[in-house]
């Protein structure tokens, strides 16, 4: 289910219309926890900038297509079952702030990627089964 669900977001981010009467049109969100925007204003569409999907039951793995979600600053699937591994490709997203999946099955090891992600300011991780020490490159974090 996560998976697909990430790939449906991917292809939402563009959803632009123009209607018969040559009006253009973009669709904003009106899923639960997705926010979008534009504030580069480098191009005329809206991106996936949140995702606010705690305490909702999901299950199911984090997709390695999330780091499609280039404009993304917050993932928040804290509180819920989602299992495997935290997907190398999310140290793909440069603009990601927060990374809160507290409180789901995640096992494996944390990404060396995550600690180089220039805005990461909190990642929250607990209550998971996260093994291995914290990778070197989160030194450059403290």
């Amino acid at each position: 289910m996560l998976h697909n669900l990430s790939s449906r977001l991917y292809n939402f981010i563009f959803l632009q219309v123009i209607r018969d009467d040559g009006i253009e049109e973009i669709h904003t969100s009106n899923w639960t926890g997705v926010s979008c925007s534009n504030t580069s204003l480098d191009d005329d569409y809206l991106h996936v900038t949140e995702l606010h999907l705690l305490n909702m039951n999901l299950s199911g793995i984090l997709s390695p297509a999330l780091h499609r979600l280039s404009r993304l600053s917050i993932l928040d699937f804290m509180w819920n079952n989602i299992s495997g591994s935290i997907p190398k490709e999310i140290g793909n997203i440069k603009t990601l702030e927060l990374l809160l999946l507290n409180r789901n099955h995640l096992t494996g090891s944390l990404p060396d990627d995550l600690g180089s992600l220039p805005k990461l300011d909190r990642i929250q991780i607990d209550e998971n089964k996260i093994s291995r020490s914290i990778p070197t490159s989160f030194a450059n974090c403290l």
